[in-house]
């Protein structure tokens, strides 16, 4: 395994004690107070490293001239100190440990940090050669094909990386400056360290004949595909982050459950409304009959009365006719003669018939009453029927209202909510691969471009399946430490960008705080990378304070919060599960919250400066 690990660091001077700091290999943090000598250190590693400017002069460091840095590869665990005076390009080396440095009688190799990068003699190469790298080439200009040997510098531009730097909208594959040449030489240092083959060969790139305006159309277009779907992507992700029910499969079977359940249940209370229904109106229609038969009863006694009336009038007149004596007709007021004998008969007949007639009237009249009560009882009956009838409907559409219908309401809300969950879940995923695909679409398509655009213009010197191999370990490190919500990473190999793309945006984008920390998984990843596909590599990081520049405004407010606690605590968490044979130093004023810091100190080597004297350590220099 190439690479090596920082042991320990210190910083020497006449009539002074020795400013030191050990690191160990994995996860290391270095945190305090601003004005503890944090940036100091991170300026001092590089130099002593041969790299870089001196460190800045600050009240601190008066005195102190001499910088020692131990150092300890993986492949053979031997360990080396180098020394470095402030200001000077020569540099001493010896096989030993710190302590070993001045008593033991080993021989000391002499280094520059200047002149030719192969001259065995340059710090460059002797660090190289423990990361195995030694004399492998990148390309310098595409054009004339020009190549020369990575130098350490390249690398340490990659993985040491300033505070200033750390925020800046470039990409984190672009570290070492803006201009043509440099990007060409980061781009093919990252070829060489993701693919394992360096440049010694160059294949000239075909031409093509495709139309420029052709292409240039397409690119736009994708572009703008890309931009929609982003926002499509964002709208949807917001639906679902205030959701309970993403994944929950079971949730979703219960709910279907008792959701039929509840529907057989008011199905029936259905039923059973609608036969209660059919018997009140049969009820009713048998209610409104009796009361016609009864109104035409009601007809037909008053009929029966006016008749019986009429013949008591006409039986009266009989009574009075025969209080008049004989001696005129009672019928035609004639004098009563022989010939007149027929009147009378006619009139008894008359008042027999009308006799009769008032007794079958009256006969009628009391059968007719007795039917009307009859009536009028059945009518009473069925009107209570009816009412005991409306009463059970009434308490029925209170159940179904009140229990079955709220309750049915709720569960298909539920439902429809899990379902459109899940299928905002699904369309998150869709969005994820078209996104994916267009950029493939788009990087092929910029590939054609640039074979019709000058020499110099041209760059594209990382295969694509490459860049998306190391997508996905800086996906999982973003996915791990809840940098947002359904988080997907794909990369925009453009020359111009050549940075990865978060879920269709692009990161410089972002925030600062969410550049910063999106730097950092950048370069963990690749880590992880060349870690899991055994390439060659330093296996350090140095970071100056990834998680402090992280500020995120407030919801409907313009005042600002530190980085979430959630974010925090999953970043430490997940910071300490580094690969073997790694190492990764943190400088930054961010800690774990105490339950977090229990849980990982074990694997997280922290120290502290609290920037109080008396209190612990104060800072890098001895108090």
């Amino acid at each position: 395994m190439s690479g090596f690990y920082i042991k320990s660091l210190h910083v020497k001077g006449n009539n002074v004690e020795t400013a030191s700091i050990n690191f160990e290999k994995g996860a290391n943090l270095v945190t305090g107070a601003s004005d503890t000598g944090k940036s100091y250190i991170f300026a001092a590693l590089s130099y002593a490293l041969g790299i870089g400017e001196a460190p800045k002069d600050i009240p601190q460091s008066v005195g102190y001239n001499e910088l020692l840095i131990e150092i300890v590869t993986y492949k053979d665990n031997k360990t080396y100190t180098l020394w470095r005076e402030l200001h000077k390009t020569i540099m001493y080396v010896k096989e030993c440990t710190y302590q070993q440095f001045y008593t033991k009688s080993i021989t000391k190799f002499k280094l520059t940090t200047t002149g030719q990068l192969d001259n065995p003699e340059h710090i460059s190469s002797f660090l190289l050669e423990l990361i195995e790298l030694k004399d492998k080439r990148i390309l310098v200009n595409k054009k004339s094909g020009a190549t020369a040997n990575i130098a350490f510098r390249n690398l340490l531009n990659l993985t040491f990386i300033a505070e200033e730097n750390i925020i800046k909208t470039t990409s984190p594959f672009y570290s070492s400056g803006p201009y043509y040449k440099e990007r060409i030489m980061a781009q093919s240092l990252l070829h060489v360290l993701l693919s394992g083959n360096d440049f010694s060969d160059i294949v000239e790139k075909e031409d093509t004949t495709i139309k420029e305006n052709q292409i240039l159309g397409k690119l736009e277009f994708l572009e703008y595909q890309v931009k929609q779907y982003s926002l499509d992507k964002a709208l949807l992700v917001e639906k679902t982050t205030s959701s309970n029910f993403i994944g929950e499969k079971q949730k979703f079977l219960e709910l279907d459950s008792n959701l039929q359940n509840n529907i057989a249940l008011a199905k029936e209370l259905v039923n059973r409304k609608n036969k209660l229904l059919q018997d009140r109106q049969n009820l009713i229609n048998e209610l409104v009959y009796k009361k016609e038969l009864t109104q035409r009863f009601s007809i037909l006694e008053k009929q029966y009365v006016s008749d019986s009336e009429r013949l008591d009038f006409i039986l009266e007149t009989h009574v009075i006719s025969e209080q008049l004596g004989d001696v005129v007709c009672p019928l035609c007021s004639s004098p009563l003669q022989d010939d007149h004998i027929y009147h009378i008969k006619e009139k008894e007949n008359f008042i027999a018939a009308a006799t009769n007639e008032l007794s079958k009237i009256q006969s009628k009249l009391l059968g007719l009453k007795d039917t009307a009560d009859n009536l009028a009882f059945e009518e009473i009956t069925l009107q209570i029927e009816v009412e005991r009838l409306n009463n059970q409907l009434n308490e029925l559409e209170i159940d179904l209202e009140s229990n079955f219908s709220v309750k049915t309401r709720e569960l298909k809300n539920e439902l429809n909510e899990y379902l459109e969950i899940e299928n905002t879940a699904r369309e998150i995923v869709f969005i994820d691969n078209q996104i994916t695909k267009l950029l493939k679409e788009k990087d092929r398509l910029e590939n054609l471009l640039n074979a019709k655009k000058p020499a110099e213009e041209e760059i594209n010197l990382v295969p694509y399946s490459l860049l998306t191999d190391l997508c996905w370990f800086i996906e999982k490190r973003l996915q791990n430490w809840n940098y947002e919500n359904s988080v997907k990473i794909d990369f925009d190999s453009h020359y111009n960008t050549f940075d990865i793309v978060i879920s269709g945006k692009t990161r410089k984008s972002y925030g600062k705080g969410k550049r910063s920390i999106s730097y950092a998984a950048c370069l963990i990843g690749l880590l992880d990378y060349c870690q899991s596909n055994t390439r060659n590599f330093s296996n350090l990081i140095v970071l100056d304070s990834p998680l402090t520049t992280y500020e995120e405004k407030q919801k409907g407010t313009t005042t600002t919060e530190s980085i979430q606690t959630e974010i925090l605590k999953s970043f430490f968490i997940d910071i300490i599960a580094l690969p073997n044979n790694s190492q990764v130093i943190l400088f930054d004023n961010k800690t774990p919250d105490s339950d977090t810091l229990s849980a990982i100190q074990d694997k997280l080597h922290l120290v502290t400066f609290t920037g109080t004297k008396g209190s612990g350590r104060q800072g890098f220099f001895p108090e």
